[in-house]
């Protein structure tokens, strides 16, 4: 596998996390997976532990990671655990502002960033 990354936007309770990895090849981004996971514990919260087996899970099965980046809502603790374990996490949150969108858009409209395309997917886009 070529490297590729991984963002996580993380949450706790009665909502979901994100996850997308991807990788560039060419000047174009290619999305390659697109994940939430749904709180269905006791108590309803997502365990942090478990979302970072998935990289652990991904490098086993020959996944090559550059960089991981993370939310900045509740992300210390993985991001400290991952650095810990060797790997390049840094914070990348979008923030209050709308650059981060505004250029996520202009990225889909140039035909630059490619994914599958799913009900999903339109659903969380058109909610930004």
């Amino acid at each position: 596998f070529r490297s590729c990354d991984i963002h996580f936007d993380l949450a706790q309770k009665r909502c979901s996390c994100g996850i997308v990895l991807g990788h560039n090849r060419r000047d174009h981004i290619y999305i390659d997976l697109v994940l939430e996971i749904i709180a269905k514990s006791v108590d309803n919260n997502i365990r942090f532990r478990r979302v970072r087996q998935i990289i652990y899970f991904l490098e086993q099965n020959g996944f090559k990671f550059g960089i991981i980046s993370y939310d900045g809502w509740n992300s210390v603790e993985s991001r400290q655990a991952l650095k810990d374990a060797g790997y390049t996490v840094v914070l990348a949150s979008a923030g209050r502002g709308t650059e981060a969108y505004d250029t996520m858009f202009e990225s889909l409209d140039s035909r630059k960033v490619h994914f599958y395309r799913s009900e999903e997917h339109t659903s969380e886009l058109q909610s930004h």
